[in-house]
């Protein structure tokens, strides 16, 4: 979508370009009409970057939420299995209570199983009574080991730092589009262009550049090879902005 806008905003830009009146004429204005479009493609392209990485965070996030899903759906059942053993009168003592292991087999799914349930007691049935219970999960994708809330945990603190990624992305996403268009929308009006030599010129002006916010900034532009590159360090940052490189 915001290539498309970019695209039009910048079809909006030829046709106000034909009306651009600067000093060098033609030669001038053509070096204009030249320069645009390698800054919508470096526009372009850093919106392709970011979509790209956006993608693949929204898969990470949908692939975590299954994983929750899936050790919820484990986990689960073995709480109820603690609760039910505390509803349990017991004599005096103390007890521990484990689930044996082919009995474990029923607290597996295609993501996790459950390697360890027990329930303990101790002084069972006095004033100092202490009850506790050990959940042990394994992730079958890692085989790494672990407490079902650590687990868990874990793959929240994911969901949360990729939620917050995701989050920059769509921002930085924003922050260049609406760079370009106001690129596009100013136009080369304010450009001074100079002649270095046959083939090379400088263009300066004060939206050419990046520092926090649009700002002076000079490149250099190559007639023969059609290149463009930043000719000073506020340059080289609009450069790194369009190309979701910052």
């Amino acid at each position: 979508m915001i290539k498309k806008v970019i695209s039009g905003l910048f079809t909006a830009f030829i046709i106000i370009a034909s009306s651009i009146s600067c000093a060098g004429g033609t030669a001038n204005r053509n070096i204009i009409w030249e320069v645009f479009p390698q800054l919508e493609q470096m526009a372009t392209a850093g919106i392709a970057e970011i979509d790209g990485d956006l993608e693949k965070i929204y898969q990470d996030l949908y692939d975590i939420d299954e994983k929750l899903l899936y050790l919820e759906q484990i986990m689960k059942p073995a709480q109820e299995w603690v609760e039910h053993q505390k509803s349990i009168e017991r004599e005096p003592g103390d007890w521990l209570i484990s689930v044996d292991k082919e009995d474990l087999k029923q607290f597996k799914n295609d993501h996790f199983k459950i390697t360890k349930l027990d329930f303990t007691i101790i002084n069972s049935r006095t004033e100092n009574q202490q009850v506790s219970s050990e959940i042990k999960v394994q992730d079958l994708e890692t085989g790494s080991t672990g407490t079902g809330k650590a687990i868990q945990s874990e793959l929240v603190d994911k969901q949360k730092a990729l939620e917050r990624n995701a989050e920059k992305k769509l921002e930085n996403r924003k922050l260049l589009a609406s760079t370009m268009e106001t690129l596009i929308a100013v136009g080369g009006n304010n450009w001074e262009i100079d002649k270095i030599d046959k083939s090379s010129y400088l263009i300066k002006a004060d939206n050419l550049g990046w520092a926090d916010k649009l700002t002076a900034g000079t490149w250099k532009y190559n007639i023969e090879t059609k290149t463009l590159e930043p000719a000073d360090v506020s340059s080289a940052a609009l450069k790194k902005l369009l190309l979701a490189s910052l």
